[in-house]
């Protein structure tokens, strides 16, 4: 008992140096191992759009004749891209999302070099 009380400092700095060393060669690594084997992915939230009928051949015309009186020769450009346009279904809200998944080889090996293994 005398002999612990005479090395206690000798006694607690091997402590501390194996507790640092025990953190840094295995604790550390296994946490950022684990940290980088999964990612997490998101999707943006998506607004609900209502759906676009596409515009009968009449009403192209009467929006073209109407144009042309109104602006003349620069008609042209905007009838051919209305007359392309087929309309647009409806489109559905959809919140956004997110979830984790599995890392990929390449994801996993950029995330372990960043973090210094």
């Amino acid at each position: 008992m005398n002999k612990l009380k005479q090395y206690w400092t000798i006694i607690l700095v091997v402590l501390i140096f194996s507790g640092g060393l025990f953190y840094w060669f295995q604790w550390r690594p296994s946490s950022i191992r684990r940290e980088c084997s999964w990612v997490q992915r998101h999707i943006n939230a998506v607004q609900a759009q209502p759906a676009i009928p596409p515009k009968s051949q009449q009403e192209l015309l009467a929006a073209y004749q109407k144009c042309k009186n109104d602006k003349g020769y620069l008609c042209e450009m905007w009838y051919r891209l209305d007359h392309s346009s087929s309309g647009r279904p409806e489109i559905k809200a959809e919140p956004a999302k997110d979830w984790w998944e599995s890392a990929s080889p390449s994801e996993y090996s950029s995330c372990l070099h960043s973090k210094g293994l």
